[in-house]
């Protein structure tokens, strides 16, 4: 089964998170609070869109939703990033130019956190290249891929989900 990502509202909803907790929402109660809304908004749609991409497994299902839903620990511990910042700019740059397929998170002035949800692995391919990462140095976890790239002096943490889906689907007989 074929899903693009228009089908996946996860992106969306992270973006929105994002923004948030980027532009100075950095107080712990309103970061705790912006987490749980996201969650519970996000849980119910990763879970449907996680099934629509072939989780038959109910445990490899539910990993794979906390993967997703949950922040990553630099995110929670670190102090707020420079807006002028190297990573904030590219971080905007990708927002404006990929509102709906991409996902941003400087984790700091020099690293960005890049969520995708490619539909084809022409996509993905096009998203390594993007950031100048070999198709050889991705790591699969479930049902999603990781890469460490650059897009010049940034450092660039891609995550690609549902590209294992991607892979299978190409092996079974399917088309890049």
């Amino acid at each position: 089964m074929s899903t693009s990502s228009q089908d996946l509202p996860t992106i969306p909803a992270r973006n929105r998170l994002s923004r948030a907790l980027v532009g100075a929402c950095y107080q712990e109660s309103e970061a705790s609070s912006l987490i749980e809304d996201f969650r519970s908004e996000v849980l119910a749609s990763a879970a449907a869109s996680l099934k629509a991409l072939g989780h038959t497994d109910a445990a490899a299902l539910l990993a794979d939703v906390a993967a997703i839903v949950a922040l990553p620990p630099q995110l929670a511990a670190r102090r707020p990033v420079d807006p002028r910042s190297k990573a904030a700019l590219l971080a905007k740059l990708i927002a404006l130019k990929f509102p709906k397929d991409a996902m941003t998170e400087p984790v700091d002035g020099e690293t960005l956190t890049v969520y995708v949800t490619p539909a084809s692995l022409g996509d993905w391919d096009w998203w390594l290249g993007r950031f100048h990462i070999p198709a050889g140095e991705t790591t699969h976890r479930g049902s999603h891929s990781t890469a460490k790239g650059n897009n010049g002096s940034v450092k660039v943490l891609l995550t690609g989900v549902g590209v294992s889906a991607l892979y299978s689907a190409e092996a079974a007989g399917g088309t890049r």
